[in-house]
């Protein structure tokens, strides 16, 4: 699969963040319509911890976000072309 970096998401990201959402495989049949309505917004992302990990070629392989109070992950999503290949980040970004 190659290397992986994580890095904080930007608000320029909400877009393609969003779209990660809507594709994914893994949320079909009765989640489908829920994740549907899922958009990560630039206010969104400003207001919580909102991690995404690219591929050498900068491509999204997936994204993370935790809510800061109370302290707990909010979404967990990994491109479908990511899913099952393992590996681990080379680069991890600062949980401030």
């Amino acid at each position: 699969m190659g290397q992986a970096t994580i890095t904080r998401a930007s608000t320029e990201d909400a877009q393609r963040l969003t779209r990660l959402c809507h594709v994914s495989s893994s949320y079909q049949g009765v989640y489908a319509e829920a994740i549907s309505r899922v958009e990560l917004t630039p206010a969104y992302i400003t207001q919580h911890l909102v991690f995404l990990a690219a591929g050498q070629d900068a491509h999204l392989l997936g994204f993370y976000s935790l809510i800061r109070d109370p302290p707990e992950l909010d979404m967990l999503f990994v491109a479908d072309e990511a899913q099952g290949r393992g590996g681990r980040s080379s680069t991890c970004g600062s949980h401030d």
